[in-house]
């Protein structure tokens, strides 16, 4: 038994979930060369790529303070819902105000103790995080990105969005 992904619903015999939703990625099992029909237009599966770390790409949205590297998306892996990349900030920067539009955006922090600012309730907080530590931010989240210390900030990022959604702002 082989596992593949796929992107679609209506597939004919599959020991994977279902749902009626044509964009849930699912998973099917192809059982005695058993082939899938009504895939939306994802007919064949996505073979597994390797983006090395010297081939990052900085040609995705970027703000002012920091330094965007997609690692996963449409361009680079041909990925269809996702984005993963890094975000880079040096010591004693900060990004411009910022969103991700739609995106839910996951950050892993892998080095340095960068801090995140946003409103909340019309006041500005902050979160202070470190290397292990996880932020959450939710789609049209206005939000700083910020390295006030002295050794420069690296975080990966993951999105649910195939490209890095950024839209730069005027204020927080």
């Amino acid at each position: 038994m082989r596992s593949v992904l796929f992107r679609g619903n209506g597939l004919e015999r599959s020991q994977g979930l279902l749902r009626p939703d044509s964009n849930i990625v699912c998973c099917y099992n192809l059982l005695c060369g058993g082939a899938a029909t009504g895939l939306g237009g994802y007919g064949e599966a996505v073979p597994l790529r390797h983006i090395a770390a010297h081939s990052l790409s900085d040609a995705t949205g970027q703000t002012s303070g920091m330094r965007r590297l997609a690692g996963i998306s449409a361009s680079t892996a041909g990925s269809q819902s996702i984005f993963m990349g890094e975000t880079h900030v040096l010591a004693g920067a900060s990004s411009g105000p910022h969103h991700h539009g739609e995106s839910e955006t996951c950050v892993y922090v892998v080095s340095g103790r960068p801090r995140f600012l946003f409103k909340k309730d019309g006041r500005e907080q902050a979160i202070e995080t470190g290397p292990g530590d996880y932020v959450y931010i939710p789609p049209f989240e206005p939000h700083v990105e910020e390295n006030p210390h002295d050794e420069e900030a690296v975080v990966v990022l993951a999105r649910n969005t195939q490209e890095a959604i950024v839209e730069n702002l005027e204020r927080l």
